[in-house]
């Protein structure tokens, strides 16, 4: 089973959705909670509930209570970081000016069809992206 965790917006609110994709594709929402530990300790109770016993992967944000709750009964679930959540944080450290050129960079290397490909577009990418901030005056981190 694969779990993301999806931000819904309503007037005065924030409520994350949990998605679940089957191995057999189906998908359906699971219970909504809020931020934080203890709006999201239901859900992986629902899940178990439901007759889950793994959940194979975790994507998220970044928020830590997915992955606090959802680790007291599916502790051994990896996590995911999500690829447009870390291309907002890498990017918001970047120069304006700089941003589509190290998006392009960023994009390069997440659609990679192997790890090891990735590893050497993640090396020429590192490169390019120092020289682009050399160029603009940035120090490369």
């Amino acid at each position: 089973m694969f779990v993301a965790g999806i931000s819904t917006h309503k007037v005065g609110e924030v409520a994350q959705t949990l998605l679940r994709v089957a191995p057999s594709g189906s998908r359906d929402q699971s219970a909504q909670a809020e931020e934080g530990k203890d709006g999201w300790v239901g859900v992986p109770q629902d899940l178990r509930a439901r007759g889950a016993t793994q959940i194979d992967l975790i994507v998220t944000d970044g928020q830590e209570g997915v992955l606090a709750a959802t680790g007291q009964l599916f502790a051994a679930t990896p996590r995911q970081r999500c690829l447009v959540h870390k291309q907002r944080n890498i990017l918001n450290a970047i120069p304006r000016r700089e941003r589509t050129e190290v998006a392009a960079e960023l994009v390069a290397i997440w659609q990679q069809p192997s790890k090891q490909e990735a590893v050497l577009q993640l090396e020429a990418s590192t490169r390019q992206i120092q020289q682009t901030l050399s160029r603009s005056g940035e120090k490369p981190g």
